[in-house]
């Protein structure tokens, strides 16, 4: 039953409601970050994994902590 408390409420404007998830999608308001550009982030990221560029990045970088 709904007793009408919003305990989430927005640290930029007077925006409350009853999930934290809700929220989340409204901060995006303030932030300028809209679902499929995050969408869009998270793809290319999951790209460069699956590619193994991370890993290559990281071979790199452990090297030259040795002076290879």
């Amino acid at each position: 039953m709904f007793t009408g408390v919003k305990p989430f409420k927005c640290d930029q404007c007077d925006y409350s409601t009853v999930e934290r998830s809700h929220l989340k999608v409204h901060i995006r308001v303030h932030t300028g970050v809209s679902p499929i550009t995050f969408l869009l982030i998270v793809i290319i990221c999951l790209l460069y994994v699956s590619q193994g560029i991370v890993n290559i990045v990281a071979a790199d970088v452990s090297m030259a902590a040795f002076g290879v």
